[in-house]
């Protein structure tokens, strides 16, 4: 593939020599801008494309350092319960008792978990 109407200096032969039928790829002449196309490497969580500009954006905010208290503060997980983390209990209950507090907690807009930590509470109190 040979373009004729490129000068002898424009021209990029590629293989062991110049005289030999081979792949010519043409040179840009001086001046002339091409623009490439941008590079896309996928997307992040939130479904914004991940191109060289985020990348160097992202790599700059890592140079300049992260507030460690700050992104513990914010991450997720359950709200805390009381003063310090809570504990899992087990507890075996019959089908009976479960489906009692299974519809009882429907109808309050409640779940298991919470109308079993009222009901110990009181007791607890109580005595």
């Amino acid at each position: 593939m040979v373009s004729e109407d490129l000068d002898d200096d424009l021209r990029l032969y590629l293989g062991p020599s110049r005289n030999a039928a081979l792949l010519e790829v043409p040179t840009i002449p001086a001046g002339r801008v091409i623009m490439a196309k941008k590079k896309d490497y996928g997307r992040t969580a939130s479904g914004e494309p991940v191109t060289d500009e985020l990348v160097e954006k992202l790599a700059a905010k890592a140079e300049v350092g992260f507030d460690v208290d700050e992104i513990l503060r914010r991450r997720g997980g359950r709200p805390a319960m009381g003063s310090s983390a809570a504990s899992v209990e087990s507890v075996r209950i019959d089908p009976e008792l479960s489906e009692a507090l299974r519809a009882r907690a429907e109808t309050e807009g409640r779940t298991n978990s919470e109308l079993i930590r009222d009901a110990l509470r009181r007791y607890l109190q109580a005595s």
